[in-house]
């Protein structure tokens, strides 16, 4: 096959790159130190990189579609292993494989180039933290309306059995279900 063929067969989508990286925030604790990586490997224009390279070149047009291929297939490999919720040593190892092919290239890089690169990830590092963040907060908000709940579901229920019942597979107060002839019509 020829190689631009490949190319344009091993390149991911933005579906495809949001559709992993949802896979994998299901699948994995956010403060892995793999999204860090997985950001790291979905924001890097490979085509871009490696035509820059060329044109100064550091590459030879051989050595820019090999790369550039190569690159783009293992980001491929990552995507399908994200989408097919592969276990974490096999993807860890698909990110590091990119991240050692990537310092490699960036060694040829011109300084402005490295700091753009740099600052995508931190940016994208940052937004994904803060999120995070806000998550946490919304969690806490949350674990403490529902302890708020529960204190005052069990002062209840001693007064009002008939409402209130303990569940113990959830070991919390819950509301009885309402008969039909209390529900609105």
């Amino acid at each position: 096959m020829n190689i631009q063929k490949q190319i344009r067969a091993f390149t991911v989508s933005d579906e495809e790159a949001v559709q992993a990286f949802e896979k994998l925030t299901q699948r994995y604790n956010l403060q892995n130190r793999i999204i860090d990586r997985f950001i790291y490997v979905m924001t890097q224009d490979y085509s871009e990189i490696c035509e820059e390279l060329y044109e100064r070149g550091e590459l030879s047009h051989d050595q820019q579609s090999r790369f550039e291929c190569l690159l783009l297939k293992i980001k491929r490999q990552i995507v399908r292993f994200c989408i097919e919720g592969a276990e974490t040593k096999k993807l860890s190892a698909k990110i590091n494989r990119l991240t050692d092919l990537f310092k490699r290239l960036k060694k040829f890089m011109s300084p402005k180039m490295r700091k753009r690169v740099k600052d995508n990830i931190f940016n994208l590092h940052v937004d994904l933290k803060r999120k995070f963040e806000q998550l946490q907060l919304e969690a806490m908000d949350l674990a403490a309306i529902e302890s708020e709940h529960q204190v005052l579901m069990e002062r209840l229920a001693p007064n009002h059995p008939t409402f209130i019942w303990y569940n113990s597979k959830s070991k919390s107060y819950e509301f009885k279900r309402i008969g039909k002839k209390y529900k609105k019509k």
